[in-house]
């Protein structure tokens, strides 16, 4: 079977490959329910139950061989020696999780980085509501794989409460019903996001209906130039439309 694998699990090569060579190799342990092995430290059963002892050798073998042909290459193979992981180990945890903080590893300036534009970030700065979000997601992924691949975690709530915070201004009526949620342990990441989510369609709705209703006024400006009533009308209109773009920035 080692065979087999070889041809389709390709060689790791650094950080460039490590995301498709990691889903490769949990597809092919997940088929046959050895997922755990590369998830958990697997103890091996007692020397006296032969059959299981037996059982687990053949499966530590077969996992070793499917991860192993895939770190041949010689700068990843001595960048985890380096670490301490020896190509003929039968630890499968330990390689796994060698690989994962060496290979896929952010430098400190980056994640100094991510930190510092996190930390900063302003609804104002971005057009929309969708753009925030995204950035905010491409952020918090950064920073949650940062701390896992150092065996830390961020406090629980910390994202929720972080991006309130960063909203508190320009949205201030939801900021004290987030608020108010976030005193009675009732406000989760998710609920957070279907807010966002709620208000950048409103905005992208409102914004529409703004854009087309303008360029309806101009039109019969200029279809009528001499008609007071409707120039009258024009200028009403604009300044309701005016004071509803004006609510939306809020």
């Amino acid at each position: 079977m080692g065979s087999e694998l070889k041809a389709t699990i390709p060689v790791l090569k650094g950080e460039n490959n490590y995301e498709a060579w990691a889903s490769i190799i949990r597809f092919h342990l997940r088929y046959d329910d050895l997922e755990n092995y590369i998830d958990e430290d697997v103890e091996a059963p007692a020397d006296t139950d032969v059959e299981a002892k037996k059982k687990w050798n053949r499966v530590s073998i077969r996992v070793s061989i499917m991860i192993q042909e895939s770190l041949n290459d010689p700068k990843v193979s001595t960048k985890l020696q380096a670490a301490g992981w020896e190509y003929h180990t039968g630890d499968l945890y330990k390689t796994w999780t060698t690989v994962r903080k060496v290979i896929k590893h952010e430098s400190e300036e980056a994640i100094s980085s991510y930190l510092e534009e996190y930390t900063h970030l302003n609804r104002k700065t971005f057009d929309t509501m969708e753009a925030f979000v995204a950035k905010v997601y491409y952020l918090r992924n950064k920073l949650d794989s940062a701390y896992a691949q150092w065996d830390g975690k961020l406090p629980e709530g910390f994202h929720t409460t972080h991006i309130v915070n960063c909203l508190k201004t320009r949205y201030p009526t939801n900021h004290m019903f987030w608020e108010k949620a976030l005193a009675k342990k009732e406000l989760l990441w998710t609920k957070l996001i279907e807010d966002l989510n709620g208000i950048s369609k409103r905005e992208t709705e409102g914004t529409r209906f703004v854009s087309i209703k303008v360029k309806g006024a101009k039109g019969n400006k200029l279809n009528n130039p001499s008609d007071n009533t409707t120039n009258n009308g024009n200028k009403a209109l604009w300044l309701l439309l005016s004071s509803r773009r004006n609510l939306l920035d809020l």
